[in-house]
């Protein structure tokens, strides 16, 4: 499966912007080979324009880029947002998402797969908002996805959107994985707007508990947190459990490593019973 929502759209489309935009997180992207994921993020700071770097430490020099898409969100603007990432003008595009609790959020996406080099770790980006009424951007993420021979046989689900977790109070907000195998997993969240203050949020695999709190690791308005899990054949379900403290979860990705196959060892007097 691959994203349908990456591409740059029509001014007709940014016209409708928030009508347009998909509610809550959903499953964009899988797809099975020789991959590497990775996930960088950077705060946006307290600014309606905010500029820094993302640095990723995975991306191999040999490496064949599959996909790449920037994130961040805004509250209460619902239009388009402004984007400039590694000296390229991406333009304006309309939210992808939304999400209305007691205030409504807007996740904004940008596919720079093209623009994402092998041999090349750090990406400037300048994202901002022209029209008036938004608030700031909170943090921003790239996710990037990779083809390599070096790499192990990786299936790779990214799940992305809005979804709001605890903004009414205590509460669990999960999202699935589908169609994913057995093996040993890599699982990856982006929140923003989540604070140090109120603390005590588990993030759970399929029930068992894997990592938290989330307490704004990239500055005072956004996590990401990488993890280690195990996954089941079939769906694999992820979770966020918080109790005072509320944020807006914006992707969610999983790298299950196949396992190894199994090596037999055979006698001489086994291969000759093979051929009987």
């Amino acid at each position: 499966m691959r994203h349908t929502l990456r591409s740059a759209l029509p001014a007709l489309a940014i016209l409708l912007g928030a009508a347009n935009a998909r509610a809550g997180l959903s499953q964009s992207f899988q797809q099975v080979g020789h991959l590497g994921l990775e996930v960088a993020a950077a705060p946006g700071g307290n600014h309606l324009i905010s500029s820094g770097n993302l640095t990723l430490s995975q991306l191999p020099a040999t490496a064949v880029i599959v996909q790449a898409t920037l994130y961040t969100s805004q509250l209460n603007n619902g239009t388009s947002l402004d984007a400039i990432f590694a000296g390229t003008n991406l333009g304006s595009l309309p939210p992808a998402a939304s999400d209305t609790a007691l205030l409504t959020y807007y996740e904004y996406e940008w596919d720079v797969t093209s623009l994402i080099v092998p041999g090349v770790n750090t990406y400037s980006f300048t994202i901002g908002q022209k029209t008036v009424g938004g608030g700031t951007i909170p943090a921003i993420a790239l996710v990037v996805v990779w083809e390599d021979a070096l790499e192990p046989t990786r299936l790779v689900t990214i799940v992305d959107g809005l979804k709001q977790v605890g903004a009414t109070g205590a509460e669990t907000k999960s999202t699935d994985f589908t169609g994913l195998g057995e093996g040993d997993t890599t699982v990856w969240t982006f929140t923003v707007l989540d604070d140090r203050t109120n603390t005590g949020e588990v993030i759970a695999y399929d029930g068992s508990p894997i990592g938290g709190p989330i307490d704004s690791n990239l500055g005072v308005l956004g996590s990401l947190m990488r993890l280690d899990a195990m996954s089941v054949n079939g769906t694999n379900t992820l979770s966020i459990t918080t109790n005072l403290d509320s944020m807006c979860w914006l992707v969610a990705a999983t790298a299950v490593t196949a396992p190894p196959l199994a090596v037999r060892t055979l006698t001489w007097q086994d291969v000759k019973t093979l051929y009987r």
